[in-house]
């Protein structure tokens, strides 16, 4: 049987198309390069009769062949596919993984032996992970004597899991699911797309992985007789719905063909899923008395945003509710003169800073009251705007992407899953294409695909074909999010930031003469009506335009101005712009919603990455400043 260790560089050479060198290995393996080099003489010998072979080459490494995709798949099978995480990040995930799927304390050593690293490396993972549990409201646990553990409400369980361990093959190691066979996932998978097919019922493929992990994580959950919670209310609606028919359908298939058998409040809790629903009834039913008051103030609120941002959240019913809930009690705490000022939102403005700037918009009518908001409460108004957008989200961009494969089964399936998470609901489809399918293709066939992705020994030609491996590595992702991406971005970025728009600065500026400085620029070329400043000082009065990372992003309260510019000054040092230094200022006068949405996206991602942030500062130039812009990617 093969060892984990032989196991883990079989892995880390299949997701490297280059070589590796067993300094490397040993490094990410936390191990000896000693001990790298007696497994790899040991997977050489394996790989022989399987379909593979081991190329080393003095100086650059060892790197895998693999002559017969057939018989190294059957090889693969044989081994199991799940190999011991040896990455930063897939350790990480496991650790956490395997800390939400037990009650019980795990022990530090017993841990770090699992995963043959050091207990040093493991505690400095234990470190993130206490970081991921504060997002969830789940408290890691620790006894000196037991070790670690995980503890917190079920349904903050559940979301840690769906969101933090979608990409890791986890769920099967923990339970029961492991002897279910070959490819739970690919089978739960197939067991929802006919049954939704049978029943008309269309939805994306990232709706479809949604869904099967979802069940993956109940079926875990249900194991260890932990339930979920919904209220009498919400139970009582679903029950009659449509969806839940169909959930049922698939729960005796699963039954069936599977032997596994959800018990109903899980299937009810599906059911919220396929209907679309994001998250569990807090806000499903209206539990204040709503008065004229909250009434004219949600609609005061919404229409100061559509006015200014021609966003319309009037037709989502969902966040109507949960809107009401929160304004009631809103308007007694602003009567009570009791804001929120501390709250655990306090990343929000950083994370969803369209939904934050939507909100201050929203509020501004509170303004003309000389009534000042703190930003945790606009943070609160921010976070219903940003789970309805979210909700709600159709991007103009949508891409349909073909696999050339020899097979169809679980490779297929996880390839698909890995697309899925990689693009993040940018594909319209996937479809399968065999090798004989394939050689039928011409220019005019394959062009109805963005992309073609072959993982076969055979060369198409065609313009938009990538060949790849089966197992589809980061690396490989990553060079197809850009290769869709990449011209969509460099037409919306020259479109957005023009070169005549770019200011350094230099000397002692404070932030009215920043202002000055680019309102200035923007008006040698677009006619600017009276009152601009003013109205950028008003937004300013109501709530800072500073971010992290020191970038501020200063516009007009109401676009009087009926044109898209941007106006970039990169500044030569920090300046204070009012509790935080700022170096880099985004005049921007946005009114098309797509070219909004596009900004903000990549303003949230850059505010996520202080690196990009770093490397923005220290460009010099225009055409470096936008060739580092675009490497943000949403």
């Amino acid at each position: 049987m093969i060892d984990n260790i032989e196991k883990q560089i079989l892995f880390r050479l299949i997701k490297e198309a280059d070589y590796i060198s067993s300094k490397d290995l040993a490094f990410s393996l936390d191990t000896s390069e000693k001990t790298v080099l007696k497994y790899l003489n040991l997977l050489k010998n394996d790989l022989k009769d399987n379909g593979a072979s081991l190329e080393v080459k003095h100086g650059y490494g060892s790197r895998l062949n693999v002559s017969d995709q057939d018989l190294f798949n059957d090889y693969l099978t044989d081994i199991g596919n799940s190999a011991i995480p040896s990455g930063k990040e897939e350790r990480k995930i496991y650790v956490l993984s395997r800390l939400l799927n037990t009650e019980d304390y795990i022990n530090l050593y017993d841990l770090a032996d699992e995963l043959y690293i050091s207990t040093s490396l493991l505690r400095m993972i234990i470190k993130d992970i206490s970081g991921i549990c504060d997002k969830y409201n789940l408290t890691l646990d620790h006894s000196h004597s037991q070790g670690y553990r995980i503890v917190g409400h079920e349904n903050d369980v559940r979301r840690c899991l769906s969101r933090e361990c979608a990409d890791f093959n986890s769920l099967e190691e923990f339970s029961f699911m492991k002897n279910a066979g070959n490819d739970l996932q690919g089978q739960i998978s197939s067991i929802i797309t006919k049954t939704l097919e049978q029943y008309k019922i269309s939805v994306s493929y990232d709706a479809i992985n949604s869904l099967t992990l979802h069940i993956m994580i109940a079926i875990n959950r249900n194991e260890t007789q932990n339930f979920i919670e919904i209220d009498q209310f919400a139970i009582n609606r679903i029950r009659s719905s449509q969806e839940f028919y169909v959930i049922n359908s698939i729960n005796k298939q699963m039954n069936e063909q599977l032997g596994i058998d959800l018990p109903e409040i899980e299937r009810l809790y599906l059911t919220i899923h396929l209907n679309g629903k994001q998250r569990l009834h807090t806000h499903e039913h209206l539990q204040v008395q709503i008065d004229d008051d909250a009434l004219v103030f949600y609609n005061r609120f919404l229409r100061n945003i559509y006015q200014s941002t021609g966003y319309d959240f009037f037709e989502d019913d969902e966040l109507r509710v949960s809107l009401l809930n929160h304004i009631v009690p809103f308007i007694t705490r602003l009567n009570q003169n009791n804001l929120i000022n501390k709250s655990s939102l306090a990343g929000i403005k950083n994370e969803f800073p369209y939904a934050y700037d939507m909100a201050v918009t929203g509020l501004s009518f509170l303004s003309e009251k000389n009534i000042t908001v703190t930003s945790e409460e606009i943070g609160y108004f921010a976070l219903h705007l940003a789970l309805s957008m979210e909700k709600n989200h159709q991007s103009d961009e949508a891409y349909d992407i073909a696999i050339i494969s020899s097979e169809i089964s679980s490779l297929y399936n996880m390839t698909t899953y890995k697309i899925e998470r990689a693009l993040k609901g940018l594909v319209a489809s996937i479809k399968y294409l065999s090798p004989a399918e394939a050689s039928e293709l011409n220019e005019d066939t394959a062009s109805s695909f963005q992309v073609i992705l072959n993982m076969t020994n055979e060369l198409y030609p065609f313009d938009n074909v990538m060949n790849v491996s089966s197992f589809l590595n980061d690396e490989e992702l990553e060079n197809i999010r850009s290769y869709l991406k990449n011209s969509a971005s460099a037409n919306d970025i020259y479109d957005l930031f023009r070169k005549d728009l770019y200011l350094e600065l230099s000397g002692p500026l404070d932030r009215d003469e920043i202002i000055d400085k680019l309102i200035e620029k923007a008006s040698l070329i677009y006619k600017l009506p009276e009152g601009y400043k003013d109205n950028i000082n008003e937004r300013e009065k109501i709530e800072s335009t500073e971010f992290g990372h020191y970038i501020a992003i200063p516009h007009p309260l109401k676009n009087f101005h009926k044109e898209d510019f941007v106006v970039i000054a990169r500044l030569d040092k920090p300046v204070m712009w009012n509790r935080q230094k700022i170096q880099l200022v985004f005049l921007t006068n946005l009114i098309t919603y797509k070219k909004t949405e596009w900004f903000m996206n990549r303003i949230s991602a850059l505010l996520s990455n202080e690196g990009i942030c770093q490397n923005l500062l220290k460009t010099e130039g225009y055409d470096a400043f936008v060739n580092e812009f675009t490497k943000i990617r949403e």
